[in-house]
């Protein structure tokens, strides 16, 4: 429903674009190693790891010079804690993504200007308390907390 309202992509997998019932107009397949510009934002899909899934992916995002790195539902890896950008989305549900102290070991190495946590409290076994993640991050690292639908820019 929002995207039908809003007529924006969604950038995805075959697989999980597979699940939704969009206009497929909206719909752009991607795999692990593409790079394209979308509407003047450029997009990069890197490879994420989730045991449990067939095609984990996550996003690095850039536009007028800010770049936004979306993990995807992973672990942290040594190639990821390479990857520079201002803001990172991380995973902090546990299981099989990082938990609080892995995502926060992981934005310590790589130092964004935000960091938000994702991937938590959407069900009991992903049950995290993001105070644990946030703690300690350093001056340099700003934590946001998000509550759903609820909106940050930068």
């Amino acid at each position: 429903e929002l995207v039908e309202k809003n007529q924006c992509y969604v950038v995805a997998p075959s697989p999980a674009l597979a699940t939704l019932g969009i206009n497929e107009k909206l719909k752009v397949k991607v795999r692990a190693g593409d790079r394209f510009v979308l509407n003047g934002v450029d997009i990069e899909v890197l490879n994420a790891y989730h045991p449990k899934s067939d095609y984990p992916v996550g996003y690095i995002i850039r536009k007028e010079g800010r770049s936004i790195l979306h993990t995807g539902d992973t672990y942290a890896f040594t190639a990821l804690s390479r990857i520079k950008a201002d803001l990172l989305l991380v995973p902090i549900g546990g299981g099989a993504v990082m938990d609080p102290i892995g995502a926060h070991t992981l934005v310590r190495e790589m130092k964004p200007k935000y960091a938000i946590p994702m991937h938590y409290n959407t069900y009991s076994r992903i049950k995290q308390n993001p105070e644990e993640f946030t703690e300690g991050l350093g001056s340099s690292i700003k934590p946001i907390v998000l509550q759903p639908g609820q909106v940050f820019e930068f």
